[in-house]
């Protein structure tokens, strides 16, 4: 999870006294192992999914933008 988040928007690894996260910058970081566990403790209702496709939403401003995806039938 953490490494889709760093390949997608950016960001890089980094321990905090909180845990693993991956860090945007010194104030905005995502916590993906924390979300994988409250997945797994309250299923569908904290999505993983959902997780990663809002934080480009939630960290507008520090991450990259994703790349652009091509149709598969376009090799150009």
């Amino acid at each position: 999870m953490g490494e889709c988040i760093i390949a997608e928007y950016g960001g890089v690894w980094e321990h905090t006294d909180d845990g693993w996260c991956v860090s945007f910058d010194q104030t905005n970081r995502a916590f993906p192992f924390t979300k994988v566990r409250k997945q797994l403790e309250n299923g569908p209702d904290d999505s993983i999914y959902s997780f990663f496709t809002v934080i480009p939403m939630f960290f507008k401003d520090v991450v990259k933008k994703g790349k652009e995806i091509k149709p598969w039938w376009k090799i150009w």
